[in-house]
């Protein structure tokens, strides 16, 4: 998605950006978390099962290399960019933190669905990202967690962020998917995903 702000109010434009990231297009978290309890709804109706992801993008940079904003803001809108290349029109793809992105996935059929997007989606971030400043190696972490059976709503967004957690702690390029004898995450990473 592009914006344009011809022959758009401001009224308007604000309305946008509280529910689109203005960076890259993408459903923001308050239309993500909408988009979220619809999808459940339908997987209820269908009697289907669908799973969240969670992923986050780690920039590789050497000692002394900080990444510049306008870098930063390259490396999000490539790695939005090749996300959206990867899901369906039924999946919803959203921007939710500086680097971190939600995906909703409908119509999972098998568990080994899972593990095959989980490494599709891995294999998207082998190709370095070309910034005007450099070019940059990026690395992803990436939580999953599958409905009706990990939960619901809140507890599901939760699930996946503590699933990946463990994933960014296993090391780069690496997912989990949640298992219910984990144990409880810290209040500050779950303080991250509480929904209102």
């Amino acid at each position: 998605m592009t914006f344009t702000t011809n022959a758009i109010s401001v009224d308007e434009l604000k309305a946008l950006f509280t529910t689109h990231d203005p960076l890259t297009g993408l459903p923001a978290r308050s239309l993500f978390l909408d988009r979220l309890e619809m999808g459940l709804v339908i997987a209820d109706s269908g009697g289907t099962t669908c799973a969240l992801l969670v992923l986050e993008v780690h920039p590789i940079l050497g000692e002394g290399s900080p990444l510049s904003l306008s870098a930063a803001d390259e490396v999000v809108r490539e790695a939005s960019n090749r996300l959206a290349s990867f899901v369906r029109r039924s999946d919803t793809l959203a921007r939710t933190g500086y680097m971190l992105f939600h995906i909703l996935v409908s119509n999972i059929r098998q568990d080994t669905d899972i593990h095959f997007i989980a490494q599709k989606i891995l294999e998207l971030f082998d190709p370095p990202i070309d910034t005007a400043d450099k070019t940059i190696t990026v690395r992803v972490s990436l939580g999953i967690c599958a409905y009706p059976c990990d939960g619901g709503g809140a507890v599901l967004v939760k699930n996946a962020t503590r699933a990946l957690e463990l994933a960014k702690k296993a090391g780069a390029n690496e997912y989990r998917i949640f298992q219910k004898q984990w144990p409880v995450i810290s209040s500050e990473s779950q303080a991250l995903v509480t929904v209102e």
